[in-house]
């Protein structure tokens, strides 16, 4: 399953790479259907960071005690109406450095979901002032499922992959796509 396989590899891998901080999609940990405590203690056991959820977030009755409590545990921010949990945290990664991470849902095939743009807008904008992020901070946006879009407000043209994370400089948006790096600020 994917929590042996983070046993098996997360803790070797931070320490050949120097890897600081890791993010992990939690959703389907419980078969499939959510995250109960137990997978969230497992995955937490091996090394993982935080956790952001998807459409799958509520499958597991244990998850809003989950992000009511523990803190790393992020739902999708851009979900439509008042629902329990956060759509953006920050934690301090093992060398200092803030991270702040967003969960976003795409709109294809999704019901009940806000623009992934306006919401990551709004989480970026209440994530710098709340917790006074600095331009050598990291932003980390996690979208969960496939968007193809065009943003001419904020000039983000691109088509992401199925949870693909985005790396965001806080002084100048840049969003990567592992090969290059796709300058938005222009």
């Amino acid at each position: 399953t994917g929590r042996e396989m983070l046993f098996r590899y997360v803790q070797d891998f931070k320490d050949i790479h120097g890897i600081d901080f890791v993010i992990a999609n939690g959703e389907n940990s419980n078969h499939g259907r959510g995250m109960t405590y137990s997978c969230y203690n497992e995955i937490k056991r091996a090394g993982v960071d935080a956790v952001t959820m998807g459409n799958h977030v509520w499958g597991a009755k244990d998850i809003i005690s989950i992000m009511q409590n523990e803190g790393d545990v992020i739902r999708p921010a851009n979900f439509q109406g008042e629902l329990p949990g956060c759509g953006s945290m920050v934690l301090t990664a093992d060398n200092g450095v803030k991270i702040g991470i967003i969960n976003l849902i795409g709109q294809v095939n999704m019901q009940s979901c806000n623009s992934p743009f306006d919401a990551a807008e709004k989480e970026i904008k209440d994530m710098a002032i709340k917790h006074n992020m600095a331009e050598e901070d990291e932003l980390k946006i996690e979208i969960h499922k496939l968007i193809n879009t065009i943003d001419n407000k904020n000039k983000f043209n691109k088509s992401l992959k199925l949870d693909e994370t985005v790396n965001i400089s806080l002084s100048n948006i840049v969003a990567s796509d592992g090969d290059k790096d796709i300058n938005t600020s222009d």
